[in-house]
């Protein structure tokens, strides 16, 4: 009777020690430390180049191709730089340019905004940008942007300052100073990559 109640007690034990154990291996299964946009769990996070006020430096290949389907796919490298529901922007280096490429949510889907009239925004006038000429680094960067030219972009210069703009989906302007910190030639003297550092101000 003793061992009866004796392998009774230790199968007992054994049965909660394994319940245990399984409810803390599947502990870890939900996602505590999910963000939005983040892809949940241990998934790239592609938010590391969202421009907040913390300095960002990114390193960007020169596109040297024009637009001609209306999709990202022909600028072969940007980054996004802010993301709402409805508005979408990137900056990269297009035909030796400093821009910052406009998107906006159509139909579900993200449209590149120079083909896309039929929005919320009038004329498309959401986003500009302008040289404020040569300065050592970002602090120098302090005046802003006054433009509100979705498509006139300035000519890329090393070690010179840009001042931007661009709408969120609420009609809030954030403003965002970009400085060109180095750059690359390619084997002919083009303009192969740009590194840029910007920063929300």
């Amino acid at each position: 009777m003793k061992t009866k109640n004796y392998l009774w007690s230790l199968l007992t034990i054994m049965m909660v020690a394994m319940l245990s154990v399984s409810m803390i291996s599947c502990g870890g299964d939900d996602d505590d430390d999910f963000t939005p946009n983040s892809g949940g769990g241990s998934s790239t996070n592609t938010g590391d180049y969202i421009a907040t006020t913390q300095v960002k430096t990114v390193k960007i290949k020169n596109s040297k191709y024009a637009y001609s389907n209306g999709n990202s796919s022909s600028v072969p490298d940007s980054r996004i730089i802010y993301e709402d529901y409805n508005m979408k922007y990137e900056i990269g280096c297009y035909l030796g340019t400093v821009a910052i490429f406009p998107y906006v949510r159509e139909y579900s889907r993200w449209s590149y905004e120079y083909f896309n009239y039929r929005n919320i925004y009038e004329e498309g006038k959401n986003v500009g940008i302008e040289s404020v000429g040569k300065v050592s680094g970002l602090s120098q960067i302090t005046t802003y942007c006054n433009k509100e030219e979705t498509y006139s972009y300035p000519e890329l210069q090393p070690n010179y300052g840009y001042a931007a703009q661009f709408m969120t989906e609420n009609g809030e302007w954030k403003h965002l100073r970009i400085y060109v910190k180095d750059y690359t030639l390619d084997s002919q003297g083009s303009l192969e990559t740009v590194t840029y550092q910007y920063q929300l101000y």
